[in-house]
């Protein structure tokens, strides 16, 4: 209708996201391609398999986001010759150039040749105005070379142990993948042994080596990291090492596994051997059976009751002469059983 405007949302019936559509029809049928704003932190091409060829998507951000996207950004992300280690990550406001490399010189050059590139679209395309380019990430993969030193512990040591042991045969910047190894270097009142040696070191060198500092950056394990994987097969190979551990500690865990294991054994054979209880006993053979069981359903009068076969059914009153017969008073022949 004349002198009508419309708006009209398409919303996921899953999720509840909001998805904003603008677009433009004539009465003809004839349409201009839709401009898609997704309510996101970065723009994939995916967003927009199955669209109408043409179409813009976008992702909401600032109330200029839109604008900049049409002036700007998708302009960037379609025209740019991009050198072959490189790409453009676009997020609401922002655009993050990414290069890779296996070598320094193969970098530089990636990393040149894009700028370049998208310093003259911004000369053809955004007269007087500075590229949308907020930020580089550099990623330099370097052959790895490093001095290995193989440290064996007694087998009752514990992971912690290991990884603060490591760390204490280390200088300058030390990696490791135990997160917990530095939050107990962070506490400078914590009493373990070793965490108190490392402090000491720390001090030594800060004090006889003001301009040394010791750096600790924490990496994801098991993630492919290739240091991180050379140390672990450091690792294994020291602890199948025939020779005297070079550090010998038993951590208090290990003492407190061995009576837990040992207390686990006792209980479940003064269990197993006990004259009474024949009932619980035929319904969990293991004390660990019960602790699964109770895990899974709640503690309740009923449920104590047939498990151990102690009630107020007469047949058990009678046990304890607290009844004068255990037949059920319905017949007064059958015994009268809270389970049969």
């Amino acid at each position: 209708m004349k002198g009508k405007k419309a708006f009209h949302k398409l919303s996921s019936a899953e999720r509840g996201a909001l998805i904003t559509i603008v677009t433009c029809m004539s009465a003809s049928g004839q349409f201009i391609p839709p401009l898609m704003m997704f309510p996101r932190k970065n723009m994939k091409a995916e967003l927009l398999n199955g669209a109408p060829p043409g179409t813009i998507g976008c992702i909401q951000g600032s109330a200029c986001g839109p604008i900049l996207w049409n002036i700007i950004i998708n302009d960037l992300l379609n025209n740019i010759a991009l050198p072959s280690g490189c790409a453009i990550q676009a997020y609401a406001d922002d655009v993050l150039l990414i290069a890779s490399a296996k070598d320094l010189p193969t970098l530089e050059y990636a990393v040149n040749t894009a700028l370049e590139n998208i310093r003259l679209w911004g000369n053809s395309t955004v007269a007087n105005t500075r590229t949308a380019l907020q930020a580089l990430l550099l990623w330099y993969t370097a052959p790895l070379n490093a001095h290995t030193k193989h440290v064996k512990l007694h087998h009752t040591s514990s992971v912690f142990q290991a990884e603060l042991v490591a760390i204490k045969h280390n200088k300058n910047i030390i990696h490791t993948d135990s997160l917990s190894s530095i939050s107990a270097l962070k506490q400078s009142n914590n009493t373990h042994p070793t965490v108190t040696d490392i402090h000491k070191t720390l001090h030594q060198i800060h004090s006889t080596h003001t301009h040394n500092n010791i750096l600790f950056s924490w990496v994801k394990g098991h993630s492919g990291v290739e240091g991180n994987e050379a140390a672990d097969k450091a690792a294994n190979k020291a602890a199948s090492a025939h020779k005297a551990p070079d550090f010998i500690s038993c951590p208090i865990s290990y003492i407190k596994k061995m009576i837990k294991d040992e207390t686990s054994v006792t209980s479940q054979t003064r269990y197993s051997n006990e004259s009474k209880g024949a009932h619980t006993k035929n319904i969990f053979f293991l004390l660990t059976d019960i602790d699964t069981f109770f895990k899974a359903i709640p503690v309740s009068f009923q449920m104590t009751q047939f498990l151990t076969a102690h009630s107020y059914a007469k047949h058990c009153l009678h046990r304890f002469h607290i009844s004068d017969d255990p037949f059920c008073p319905c017949d007064n022949t059958s015994k009268e059983l809270f389970s049969s």
